[in-house]
């Protein structure tokens, strides 16, 4: 049904899906070069060595985690190898390296809207400001939707890194063995949007409002 409604939606205003589909892979192509690249600068260099700490989407795409990234607006990629025995700080800089991502988001997402609202005072591009607001709710999104503590999510990491040492580390693999098709089940029930969606409008019309603070509207 999905495939069928965004073939329905390209037939009638293809740019849009295009603005989604540009928005979608720059904003996890950022997310996953970030963690490539804390990680190189913590003394990992894995993901440098096998081509990952790029920009280029193609070497970071994961099907499942682009469908529904362009179905739901959250979504992943293929995950950046990352070996913590190479490590500085072990703890620290897995840590470090899992926050990147969502980090990297923030940014993006603190960039699109401070040039949305920006580029008002100078002139009004449709196309373009479409793009800017996609891009913005995308990395919002991207964001909150990896701080959920659920693996392989990068919310899981940070709080299993915290709590190394008072975890069972039997119930742990067993979480981790099934945390993809718990997030898939959560995610397709709409589970996770309702957890999302409070998150995700507080902190996109507070950083709207900085905006529009910081430009004087």
């Amino acid at each position: 049904m999905f495939i069928v409604d965004r073939i329905q939606q390209f037939i009638a205003d293809p740019i849009s899906v295009l603005i989604s589909l540009l928005a979608v892979l720059i904003a996890l192509s950022f997310h996953e070069f970030s963690h490539a690249y804390v990680a190189h600068r913590c003394g990992d260099d894995t993901a440098l060595v096998q081509g990952r700490m790029t920009i280029d989407p193609l070497k970071h795409l994961d099907l499942m985690g682009f469908v529904m990234m362009m179905a739901v607006g959250f979504g992943w990629a293929k995950p950046v190898p990352v070996n913590p025995n190479l490590f500085k700080r072990k703890r620290l800089d897995m840590i470090l390296v899992s926050l990147a991502g969502v980090s990297m988001n923030l940014l993006l997402a603190i960039a699109s809207i401070f040039l949305l609202v920006g580029l008002q005072r100078v002139f009004v591009n449709e196309y373009l400001s479409n793009f800017l607001l996609t891009l913005a709710i995308l990395n919002i999104g991207l964001m909150v939707f990896n701080l959920i503590p659920i693996p392989p999510l990068d919310g899981y990491r940070v709080v299993k890194e915290i709590l190394l040492g008072h975890l069972n580390l039997n119930w742990m693999w067993q979480y981790e063995r099934y945390g993809m098709i718990l997030l898939l089940v959560l995610s397709l029930a709409g589970f996770t949007s309702r957890i999302m969606q409070p998150a995700m409008n507080y902190i996109f019309f507070g950083l709207l409002s900085l905006a529009n603070t910081v430009f004087g509207f």
